[in-house]
């Protein structure tokens, strides 16, 4: 992959077979899977090789929820591997439940089989999964020793007929011909207008740019998508998540520690338990309450998955036990089976006086939390999104059931858990987990969709999106790894149509 700065380019327009628009996880595993077809592929992406706070500044929105948004600078990065370079990593594989998730339609079987892949491509061996016996009612969360990051995958990577420019962002401005789009205006940081055009354009920037980059282009595509324009940016979800709720053990019999984080040779786990779903998922995770030291640790800044996993790990098992099991990875020890057997006994027999729970909550796909133009611009004099999500009463209720049911748990556990119910029921107590989804989905119900079953905007064939934005619903997983088994499927959808139209 050929790596250059837009401000540099000396060209005002450009062309290419195919242009994907976002180099995170969605765009980048969709062009590494194109790659093999030779057509040419170039990626657009608004930010740098790493970390910048100029382009970083395009992440400014408007907020209206009855929860907590933390700065949009926090939580989402504009560089080569998007949001992903803040991720701790986890990798939980999509739950899809036949009545929750109706509206996925006919995808999820086109979906699952890219599941394997997609651990693959983040240095998770797929078989990782039969390392303990999976219990009903539970959730299951994994880490590679050394989880694959996004840009060192682009920097492993020498392909001619792909390229990635760096601090180059659309704006929109599109021109069509016929009902095909043809061309798309794009900035570099010295404000220079380049025009790029292709033949077909696959928007990957996020759940939050998505859906403002087609609503900044309502003159122009509004009639084009008809009734599903209406759609746009609407069915907003995350996974609130609130942390609340203390849990004692009894004695030295308690089981509290299964729900630990666990080392084993292929990786990390974790296991969390999940609620039997009345209206909506939630699920929660048991957490050590970390000691003066890791504390201070934890306060050291990360813009890495790669330290914040570390980070994670420390707050689970001290700085003794997180420096022992990155010390079995030691070539010296990593191939002395004995050694590696006993460092990771030590890290996983562990117990601590007190924890904390932390619970997450389902959105159900609603239409009035949704992503609407802001009254504020940015750098590039453009209008920021405004994001309008709202904690539903349904959702709220079954945040509270899983803590009933907790509380019964707690015992069997031999262990005490005291919680609050007036805390638990107020949104105000509540924060983003980081996971925009929907805006621009896909449904079965046609009527509430803003793309096709080929993940292809309605009205507009070339055009099409992949990421968390398409999710018809958002579940209670980290939406990583569904992101890449989605960007998988439209690469095959593309390699199809290329074959069929080139």
């Amino acid at each position: 992959m050929k790596i250059q700065d837009a401000n540099q380019l000396s060209s005002r327009t450009m062309h290419s077979d195919i242009c994907i628009i976002g180099a995170g996880p969605a765009g980048l595993t969709l062009a590494g899977a194109l790659v093999p077809t030779g057509r040419d592929i170039l990626i657009a992406d608004s930010g740098g090789r790493r970390f910048e706070k100029e382009p970083d500044e395009l992440n400014a929105m408007q907020t209206d929820s009855n929860f907590l948004y933390r700065n949009g600078r926090s939580n989402r990065a504009r560089q080569t591997g998007g949001s992903a370079a803040l991720w701790a990593g986890r990798v939980v594989p999509f739950d899809f439940h036949p009545d929750l998730d109706r509206e996925w339609s006919e995808l999820p079987s086109a979906i699952v089989p890219h599941f394997d892949e997609a651990f693959r491509l983040l240095n998770i061996e797929p078989d990782i999964r039969n390392d303990h016996e999976h219990q009903p009612g539970e959730l299951y969360g994994y880490w590679a020793n050394r989880t694959q990051r996004f840009r060192t995958m682009v920097s492993g990577t020498r392909n001619g007929n792909c390229s990635l420019f760096n601090h180059l962002t659309c704006i929109g401005e599109p021109e069509f011909d016929g009902d095909r789009l043809k061309s798309l205006v794009f900035l570099n940081q010295k404000m220079e207008r380049i025009r790029i055009s292709a033949g077909r354009f696959i928007f990957a920037m996020g759940g939050i740019e998505n859906s403002r980059m087609l609503l900044l282009m309502r003159e122009q595509i509004e009639k084009r998508l008809g009734e599903h324009f209406g759609n746009v940016g609407k069915y907003v979800m995350d996974h609130p998540r609130i942390s609340h709720g203390r849990i004692v053990p009894k004695g030295s019999t308690s089981e509290i520690t299964r729900y630990l984080m666990k080392v084993t040779p292929r990786g990390m786990y974790k296991t969390g338990i999940r609620n039997h779903p009345v209206h909506t998922r939630a699920y929660c995770n048991i957490m050590v309450i970390p000691g003066k030291l890791t504390r201070r640790v934890m306060r050291l800044p990360a813009r890495s998955f790669q330290v914040s996993s570390k980070k994670l790990l420390l707050k689970e098992a001290g700085l003794l036990r997180t420096l022992a099991s990155q010390g079995r990875l030691l070539p010296v020890l990593s191939g002395t089976d004995p050694v590696s057997s006993r460092i990771m006994r030590f890290v996983n027999n562990r117990s601590y006086s007190t924890y904390k729970m932390m619970a997450y909550c389902e959105q159900r796909p609603r239409a009035h939390n949704r992503i609407i133009i802001g009254t504020d611009t940015d750098r590039n004099a453009q209008p920021v999104a405004r994001l309008c999500n709202h904690l539903h009463p349904e959702e709220l209720y079954d945040i509270e059931s899983l803590y009933r049911r907790m509380e019964k748990h707690a015992g069997i556990l031999n262990c005490t858990f005291s919680w609050d119910p007036e805390f638990v029921n107020n949104p105000a107590n509540y924060t983003d987990a980081s996971h925009i989804i929907g805006g621009t989905r896909y449904s079965g119900d046609a009527s509430r969709a803003v793309v096709d079953h080929r993940l292809s905007v309605f009205g507009i064939p070339n055009l099409y999106i992949t990421g968390s934005s398409v999710f018809p619903t958002s579940g209670v997983e980290n939406p990583t790894h569904l992101i890449i088994a989605l960007s998988l499927r439209l690469a095959g959808i593309l390699k199809e149509d290329v074959a069929k139209y080139c």
